[in-house]
């Protein structure tokens, strides 16, 4: 019911926020990492090591499951809106009789 659609939403939205909070920080490490090698720097070896050993292996999967969460809320939205429009609909016609 109602309930369960609120409690998707919720959950989609929030996997959303998570996945593109994750995107955006390990992207900020990886420019980090390229600021370095840009530079003509030594990578820090903790650094090094956190970006070999986590963030590569999360960057790309963090925008992949952000885009499905994506999708799918924008789809649910469109179900809402399709189902709000017909009860719009139904409305308007049964006020005209």
């Amino acid at each position: 019911g109602i309930d369960g659609v609120g409690e998707l939403d919720k959950a989609l939205s929030t996997a959303c926020t998570i996945c593109l909070v994750v995107f955006f920080i390990t992207g900020i490490l990886i420019g980090a990492e390229a600021f370095f090698k840009a530079t003509g720097q030594d990578v820090p070896q903790n650094l090094y090591q956190f970006l070999v050993e986590g963030v590569n292996y999360v960057f790309t999967p963090s925008l992949l499951i952000f885009f499905a969460c994506s999708i799918n809320l924008g789809l649910l939205k469109s179900a809402q809106i399709d189902e709000a429009n017909d009860y719009i609909r139904r409305q308007q016609e049964q006020n005209r009789r």
